[in-house]
């Protein structure tokens, strides 16, 4: 099935307007008894005076007729009843007589008649009407100058042929040469014709003969065709001939005719009497018989608003109070009267903001291609700039993708700003001041398919979500080119600019005619790699970095010392594989150079979002400039009349994907930071607090252990009384220590740590068998502060403690110079040494504080935030120094003669001893217990050595006493733990022996070691590395709603959606100030009712309220108590009871304000514009008295005519009447009466036959000029079909077009009928007609006819302006309506090529056309070499006006004189001919 082949036979039925219900029969006086006009009398008059006869004064018998020649109006009269058709009859009553027998007397009777009957009547006329001033002597003046005079010439030389040539008898044309009009010279009137002419026209002389008698009648012929064209200025002239124009005219009226004159103005109230019986008839049998009355006045309405004083603040006023305008023509007040009561209270919007989501339907497939915002809807470019007309320009009502703001540079029609859609994380983890910060958020997501069921399901974009998620894009529009250009970029790199702005032709990419059919975009977005192809050249990269900045799908930012924080390194966010439940996981990494400010907690003062938390935010925003492609390519529907879609590719926008992400129930959401290089924490001794930018004393100037004796070294392996613990070293970080850290690197370098503690401190003690201080004896306890209690380290192996027991309390010690690891973060930097901390190796509890405060210094009451490090089992031996400097001192100075008790030495080989009496006797002492040992293990009796293996020659010694000996003799080892080690302790007991050989030996070679002052733990450098995480339960998630500074705190844990949820596809929203909640609010829509797209789906208006950031329903019939909007269609009021819950407290629309929305799922093209709204509104009507002017109802009564009440009211501060009154008509015409009583009496006021229908409508809504009735045809949406289906019985189209003086049109080249009306027409018909008939009211299909064009303009036009001016021109020529030309607006109407042509040459600019071709706009192919001839509607209710015009101008002023193969038509400038003859012969 071809949809544009079904013909309906109403095809090019051009419809019915309310001009052609008009029938002149039932007019007044149609019917005539006598339809004599005053032409007619007076030539009734003339030839009645013939059969009149008198005596004259000699008794002579003669007529009436010279009292009536030569007289003004009787020869007017003459020429309106000159009867040219009678003329014509004779003359071919004499041409037929000639043909029978050509002959000079019947050539005589010719020429005799053609002038006598014609030329000599129009020169008798122009004569009587000499000096008149009358329009038709002004016509037949011109006339007889521009055309006669020469036509005259022709007669005298065809006449005074015929006399020379065949003899017949000359006529007197003296009179003409004495008339100037007529211009004629003497020798005009012997002018003939040559003998050689007379030969050329017949080879005999009969055939001559006829030819000089066929110019002679074509002469009369011609006189002939102007007498007709006279009638009209005749008609004109008759009754001012009456008037006497000049003085002269005057005189010449004889009394006599002035007494006819008179009498034929009596005659004419007679006559209208006479005339008058038809209407009389028509009215008794209408009025009398039928009862029928023409119909009254309708009281116009008007919508008025009304305020009260300050100081009340709710004022009831009831129905039928009067307010008053000023007086009418009658001079009587115009007073309305309220419809209903009000209570006027304090109410009004303050803010209009509206969110529009741009869906594009593919296939029955919804794609979201973006989500657009206004601010301030009243705004043309919806947030600051104003309409050039604001009190009568209209704005979408619930949104729209473009705006209306033209830019007066780029002269685009700028898009409504995209709207801010993402979300914030919250949580106490970001607070990262300083360092490398890597931060790792995991969103654990589940897919919701069908979130807002718009029939396209989530999961089909997931793989592309993924691909296009990380990638890099960059914005390209008309400002930053602008920008770009003040720069002072090359013309050609703005040439590539703006190349990327034109969008491919439909036709695709195709060359239309003489110039790319392209649509130029304000703005498009591209790929990271098509930005570089574009801009490659290092000089353009530099140029350009700062204005044309790359997005992603994903941008982050977070809260900074000075504002919002955007990392310097990219981020990276990957989505994990999606599983069979439907989960996966959003991972976006990003790291935070050492150099970039720190992230801090949420001021608002700074960011002014309006958040009320104070944690440090992450903020996730969708740039909904990226988008993912679809593939739309149209495939065939030609069969269902679809239209061939005209984008092969749909732009989506990523939130039609993420609003079906919801936060899954799972704990995978966290937030993990690693930290590297945090410098700047609390260092705090016991002492003091310490600098951590300056020298640390960790453990104080003079750390001290009370029991710690260098004398006798304690031992830590077994549990001790002694006081141990030494001083503490506190490290503070409200960063680091109140998160729920993982691990945490301490890292920091010590000042001049000694190499050896043995060797630094050995001339301080001797320890065992060692000197000086063991390093791995200095031991540290460490603890973290979590709620008030330090809570120790427990044991563990990696990196390994030592438990020890002091004073009865057990601690898990570390080695306090023990490297634990050095850490691996991203970032750090190498230090001497490391204490590694695991959040496993405390018993914690482990929780995010909420307090912000920052931490200064360690005191007493501290709850958190601290780690305690306590030195343990040695000091630095600070108190020992002065001891022991004196005793070596004292030493040095008895040397060599003497040595100090217990002092330490080098003895002659530089070995370390300590020369103490005490110390011999006990070496002996030693050597003495050993040598009994080993005196026991040789001798003894029974188990000695000697005993088992007996004497010489005892034989061999049994595997039992070996094994005996061995056990004697052998160090234990494992297995033989009891072995009695004889070895070892003989080689102790010979070293024993030759110690105290080298004191006793060596002892005047013996040199005091002068001690080292005690080592002071100092820390140089120090830094933090941690790494913390957030779970779920630490994470706030706040949704970022559209407008700024909005938003809303959801809970995680129930799983909201990734981003908040929008579905309805248009929104509009309502602030309210000084509302009282519980009232009720009148507000007023005035709408541009025509702007509704009515071959849309209605689809309804739903209403709510905001309560505590939730939207609940208003309820039609409960809150919504009124709506005469008709669901946003036509302008009324709409009655709200708000309900007493409604809040202002909400974060999702700007706080302090009550707001209310309207929202429509689909199809928000179907709701009007707005042109303003106004709260305290209320309808009144017309009192209408009888004394009041009705014919004031025709125009309405302008806005602000209303101004006061009757009766004055302190309480009103005012009444205003914002707009027009409407809905007014005058008292029925009396000629229209009957026009409308005809047609009931045809039609009963029941809709059957299409004439019916068609009147029935244009006398029920006269806002209308014309209607057509499409019988068997079922409508379809012309935006998406081709045609309507004209095979579909019981169908009914009635397709309308406005009276656009009545009605205004949003589109002067597209009138439309406004949705509500079409409503009303609709519900109208269905009462009057079959309810088996399905009837549409439709609006007119608008077809375009597209054109190619080339032409060639006058010398000196300009070629730019012209251009442009043509293609005007011709849109207005087939859309005459456009200007004013109301009637030529009609259906079915096809475009010929011959009318374009012929309009084209009536251009006042144009010298010719070169080219011309046209095209139907939905026929297949390109225009140029079309040939088509005429282009029709496809379908009935169709109307034509212009598509694209493509306009080349040729200006090459050259000519081709030889074949294009041959020579370029430009190297032949076009010459006179007879240089060019010159030339080329010279």
């Amino acid at each position: 099935m071809q949809c544009k082949e079904l013909i309906h036979p109403f095809q090019n039925d051009p419809g019915v307007s309310q001009r052609q219900r008009v029938m002149d029969d039932l007019l007044a006086g149609t019917a005539q008894i006598d339809a004599r006009n005053l032409a007619d009398l007076l030539d009734y008059f003339e030839k009645l005076s013939r059969h009149i006869n008198y005596y004259d004064a000699d008794l002579n018998v003669s007529d009436w007729q010279s009292f009536f020649q030569n007289n003004l109006p009787f020869t007017i009269t003459s020429i309106l009843k000159y009867d040219a058709d009678k003329i014509r009859e004779k003359l071919a009553f004499y041409n037929l007589l000639f043909e029978k027998s050509p002959s000079k007397a019947s050539l005589q009777l010719i020429v005799n008649y053609v002038y006598r009957s014609i030329i000599y009547k129009i020169y008798d006329w122009n004569s009587k009407l000499e000096a008149s001033g009358l329009p038709v002597m002004l016509a037949l003046n011109k006339i007889i100058k521009d055309k006669l005079s020469d036509s005259l010439k022709v007669f005298i030389v065809q006449v005074n042929s015929a006399v020379r040539y065949f003899r017949i008898k000359p006529i007197n044309l003296m009179c003409f040469l004495e008339n100037d009009d007529w211009i004629l010279e003497l020798t005009d009137l012997y002018a003939v014709k040559s003998n050689q002419a007379i030969q050329d026209s017949g080879k005999n002389k009969r055939q001559r003969m006829i030819a000089l008698k066929d110019e002679i009648l074509a002469i009369g012929e011609s006189f002939l065709t102007v007498i007709d064209s006279l009638q009209a200025s005749a008609e004109s002239s008759l009754e001012p001939s009456f008037l006497s124009l000049n003085d002269e005219f005057k005189e010449k009226l004889s009394p006599h005719l002035a007494l006819l004159f008179s009498f034929l103005k009596l005659f004419k109230y007679l006559q209208q009497d006479l005339n008058g019986f038809t209407k009389k008839h028509l009215d008794f049998f209408y009025k009398e018989v039928l009862l029928l009355r023409a119909k009254p006045a309708i009281p116009d309405q008007v919508h008025l608003v009304f305020e009260i004083q300050k100081h009340i603040q709710k004022y009831l006023l009831k129905e039928g109070i009067i307010v008053k305008d000023s007086k009418d023509a009658n001079k009587v007040e115009i007073q309305f009267a309220l419809d209903d009561q009000i209570v006027v209270n304090k109410t009004k919007i303050v803010e209009q903001r509206t969110l529009f989501l741009n869906n594009k339907v593919h296939a029955g497939s919804s794609y979201l291609e973006g989500v657009y915002m206004a601010s301030n809807a009243k705004m043309a470019d919806a947030v600051e700039k104003p309409f050039e007309d604001m009190q009568n320009s209209s704005w979408p009502t619930l949104g729209a993708a473009l705006s209306k703001y033209v830019d007066p540079e780029s002269k685009f029609l700028k898009p409504y700003p995209n709207a801010r859609l993402g979300f914030v994380l919250a949580s106490p983890v970001l607070f990262l001041s300083e360092g490398t910060r890597k931060i790792e958020i995991t969103l654990a997501c589940k897919l919701h398919a069908n979130n807002c069921e718009d029939g396209n399901d989530a999961f089909a974009f997931y793989e592309r979500v993924r691909t296009v998620i990380n990638d890099k894009f960059y914005p390209i529009n008309r400002d930053l080119i602008a920008q770009a250009v003040k720069k002072g970029i090359s013309k050609s790199l703005k040439e590539k600019l703006e190349a990327v702005l034109w969008k491919d032709s439909p036709i695709g990419k195709q060359i239309s005619c003489y110039y790319p059919l392209e649509e130029a975009l304000y703005e498009k977005t591209i790929s990271d790699v098509e930005y570089r192809e574009l801009i490659s050249s290092p000089e353009e990269i530099a140029a350009l970095k700062d204005i044309f900045k790359p997005i992603k799908a994903l941008n982050i930012a977070l809260t900074g010392k000075k504002g919002w924080l955007i990392p310097d390194q990219s981020v990276e966010i990957v989505m994990s594989n999606l599983n069979a439940s439907d989960t996966f996981e959003i991972t976006i990494a990003l790291t935070l150079n050492a150099d970039q400010e720190g992230v801090v907690n949420y001021d608002e003062e700074l960011f002014k979002e309006g958040f009320d938390t104070a944690l440090p935010l992450i903020k996730i925003n969708l740039d909904d400039r990226v988008k993912i492609e679809q593939d739309v390519k149209w495939t065939s529907r030609e069969s269902c009349c679809e239209k061939k879609s005209e984008d092969e590719i749909q732009l989506v926008s990523l939130y039609q994907f993420f609003r079906s992400v919801k936060i899954s129930h799972t704990k995978g959401t966290k937030i993990k930071v690693n930290v590297c290089g945090l410098k700047n924490f609390v260092v705090q001794n016991s002492e003091s607090l310490q600098n951590v930018n300056s020298p640390i004393y960790p453990f104080g100037t003079r750390p001290e252990i009370i029991d710690y004796d260098i004398k006798n070294p304690p031992n830590l392996n077994n549990p001790t009384s002694l006081n141990l613990l030494g001083p503490d070293f506190y490290i503070g970080s409200q960063e680091v220590f109140t998160k729920k850290w993982n691990e945490i690197h301490i890292k920091f370098d010590w000042k001049d740590k000694p190499t050896s503690f043995r060797d630094y401190y050995k001339g301080y003690l001797k320890d065992g068998g060692l000197f000086g201080l063991d390093e791995n004896k200095f031991l540290i306890n460490l603890a973290v502060l979590e709620n008030g209690k330090w809570v120790k380290e427990k044991s563990h192996s990696s990196p390994s403690t030592k438990t020890v027991t002091i004073q009865g309390e057990t601690y898990n010690d570390r080695k306090l110079f023990e490297n634990n690891n050095s850490s691996t973060y991203p970032g750090s930097s190498e230090f001497d040494q490391t204490i590694f901390l695991r959040n496993t190796f405390f018993e914690l509890n482990q929780k995010f504080s909420k307090n912000t405060s920052a931490i200064e210094q360690y005191e007493v009451g501290a709850s958190e935030g601290f780690l305690k490090i306590n030195l343990q089992g040695q000091d630095f031996c600070h108190k020992n120094y002065s001891y022991v400097l004196a005793r070596q001192m004292m030493a040095l100075g008895k040397l060599p003669d003497s040595k100090l008790e217990d002092a330490i030495y080098y003895d002659e080989s530089g070995n370390l001893i300590v020369f103490s009496t005490n110390a011999i006797a006990q070496s002996i002492e030693d050597a003495k217990t050993v040598s009994t040992r080993v005196e026991d293990d040789v001798n003894n009796p029974s188990e000695g050595i000697k005993a088992k293996m007996g004497g010489i020659g005892a034989g061999k010694i049994n595997e039992a006493e070996a094994d005996s000996i061995r056990r004697t003799v052998l160090t234990p080892y494992p297995g033989e733990f009891y072995n009695k080690n004889l070895t070892g302790d003989v080689t102790l007991l010979r070293n024993q022996i030759q110690q105290i050989k080298n004191i006793i030996s060596n002892n005047d070679s013996f040199q005091a070691v002068i001690p080292n002052e005690p080592w002071t733990p100092i820390i140089k450098k120090i830094e933090i590395d941690y790494s913390a995480t957030a779970g779920m339960e630490d994470i706030e998630l706040i949704h970022l709603y559209p407008f700024p500074g909005t938003y809303k705190l959801e809970q995680i844990e129930q799983q909201p959606t990734l981003l908040p949820t929008y579905c309805d596809e248009g929104n509009l929203f309502l602030a309210l100030k000084d509302l009282e909640p519980g009232s009720t609010v009148n507000i007023l829509f005035q709408m541009a009712e025509a702007t509704a797209d009515s071959e849309s789906e209605r689809e309804p208006v739903s209403w709510a309220y905001l309560d505590n950031n939730e939207w609940k329903p208003l309820r039609n019939g409960f809150e919504v108590l009124q709506d005469d909007t008709d669901g946003l269609t036509t302008s009324g009021i709409i009655k709200f009871s708000i309900p007493a819950n409604i809040s202002n407290e909400n974060t999702v629309l700007p706080k302090g304000l009550h707001w209310i929305k309207a929202g429509i799922a689909k199809n928000s093209k179907s709701v009007s514009e707005t042109i303003g709204l106004y709260t305290q509104a209320i309808k009144a009507t017309f009192s209408n008295e009888p004394l009041n002017d009705k014919l004031r109802l025709d125009k309405g009564l302008p806005a602000g005519s209303i101004s006061k009440m009757k009766d004055a009211d302190v309480a009103i501060k005012s009444v205003s009447q914002p707009y027009d009154s409407f809905a007014g008509r005058v008292p029925e015409a009396e000629g229209h009466f009957y026009i409308r009583v005809s047609e009931l009496l045809k039609h009963k006021n029941r809709a059957i036959q299409k004439f019916d229908y068609e009147r029935l409508v244009l006398e029920a809504f006269p806002q209308l000029f014309k209607v057509k009735c499409v019988n068997h045809s079922f409508a379809l949406d012309a935006h998406r079909y081709v045609n309507d289906i004209p095979m579909a019985p019981g169908y009914i189209i009635m397709a309308v077009i406005p009276d656009m003086n009545k009605l205004k049109a949003s589109q002067l080249f597209e009138p439309r009928v406004p949705v509500s009306l079409l409503e009303s027409i609709q519900e109208y018909l269905q009462e009057r007609s079959s309810p088996f008939v399905k009837i549409r009211i439709m609006n007119p299909r608008y077809e375009g006819v597209n054109f190619c064009i080339k032409v060639k303009l006058l010398k000196g036009m300009d070629e730019v302006f012209y251009r442009e001016k043509l293609k005007q021109d011709l849109r207005e020529f087939l859309a005459p309506w456009a200007i004013g030309e109301f009637d030529k607006l009609t259906f079915g109407q096809c475009i010929y090529e011959s009318d374009i042509v012929g309009f084209l040459e009536s251009r006042d600019y144009l010298d010719y056309i070169v080219e011309l071709w046209m095209k139907h706009s939905d026929e297949q192919g390109g225009v140029m070499g079309s040939m088509t001839k005429v282009v029709c509607p496809i379908s009935p209710r169709s109307i034509l006006i212009a598509g694209n015009i493509d306009v080349k101008i040729e200006q090459a002023d050259c000519e081709s004189w030889e074949s294009r193969k041959l020579a370029e038509p430009c190297r032949n400038p076009a010459v006179p001919i007879e240089n060019y003859c010159n030339n080329y012969y010279a």
